[in-house]
C-alpha cells in the first residue's frame, strides 16, 4: 500500500453521479424544499452534464436528466438556492454543520506528520523513523480517539519471513457534531471506492463534507479525508 496518482476517463460513466446522490439521502437528507436538498440534486446535475458529450445518445442519462430537473420544479429549489446564496442563515432553527468551523475545519498552523506502510512491509513513522515489519495477522497501525487504521499481514510464501499487507481497516470514530463514525475496508481483492454502508461522505454537505472517501483511480487509489482533525488516509493497490 503507497502513494500514486490517476486520472478518471471521460465515457459514459453515471455510476458516480448517482452514487453521491444516493450517499446524500442515505446520510438523512429528504426530498423537500430544503438548501440541503437542492444542493444535493444540484450536485447531481453538475455531475451529470460533465458527460453531456460521451451520454448523447444514452436514454438513462436523458432519463436522469428529466428526473433531477421534476425534482428542482417540484422543490422550488432554483429560487431557494438564490436565496441561500444572497442571505445569511438564519439564527433559528436546528443548527447547520457551517455552524461549527472550529470544530469540523481543523485551523491548527502545525505542520502534519506522515506515517506510511509499504513494501514487505516497511513502515516510517511519524517521527521520521524507518522500521521492517515481520508482524502476522492483523495489528493495530494508528489508533487515537478519532481514528484508527488496523492492517492484515501475511507471509508471501511458506519459505519466505517476508510479509505482505493484504488488508486494511480505516475506521473513523465519529464526531458528535461534524459526522457519523465510518468504516472503511480494502484488501487485496478489492478496493472500494465507498465506506462499507456504501456511503462515501458524513458531516457538512455533499459540496463540503467532514468525512469523504474519494476513488482517486478505479480500484487501485483512494483517498479519505477527516477534515476535524486533518487527516488524509491514502490507500493504493501496487500490481505487480
Amino acid at each position: 500500500m503507497g502513494m500514486d496518482t490517476g486520472v478518471w476517463g471521460a465515457e459514459c460513466e453515471l455510476e458516480a453521479c448517482s452514487s453521491s446522490y444516493v450517499a446524500g439521502t442515505q446520510s438523512g437528507i429528504e426530498e423537500g424544499p430544503s438548501v440541503a436538498y437542492c444542493s444535493l440534486v444540484q450536485h447531481y446535475i453538475q455531475c451529470t452534464t460533465e458527460y453531456r458529450s460521451a451520454c448523447r445518445g444514452n436514454i438513462q442519462y436523458h432519463s436522469i436528466q428529466r428526473m433531477l430537473s421534476t425534482f428542482m420544479t417540484r422543490n422550488n429549489c432554483t429560487e431557494i438556492l438564490q436565496d441561500a446564496g444572497s442571505q445569511p442563515s438564519s439564527p433559528e432553527g436546528p443548527p447547520n454543520p457551517g455552524s461549527f468551523p472550529d470544530k469540523c475545519r481543523y485551523e491548527g498552523s502545525t505542520s502534519p506528520a506522515f506515517c506510511g506502510l509499504f513494501g514487505d512491509p516497511h513502515l516510517k513513522t511519524f517521527e521520521g523513523q524507518y522500521m521492517t515489519c515481520g508482524v502476522r495477522e492483523a495489528w493495530p497501525l494508528i489508533n487515537t480517539p478519532y481514528l484508527a487504521i488496523q492492517v492484515t499481514n501475511e507471509a508471501v510464501g511458506p519459505d519466505n519471513t517476508a510479509t505482505a499487507t493484504t488488508k486494511v481497516t480505516v475506521i473513523i470514530k465519529g464526531h458528535d457534531v461534524c459526522g457519523s463514525e465510518r468504516t472503511y475496508e480494502a484488501s487485496t481483492e478489492a478496493l472500494p471506492k465507498a465506506f462499507v454502508d456504501g456511503t462515501t461522505w458524513s458531516g457538512g454537505s455533499v459540496h463540503h463534507p467532514y468525512i469523504e472517501v474519494q476513488e482517486v483511480h478505479p480500484g487501485e487509489y483512494v483517498i479519505i479525508t477527516v477534515s476535524y482533525i486533518k487527516a488524509t488516509v491514502a490507500v493504493r493497490k501496487i500490481k505487480k
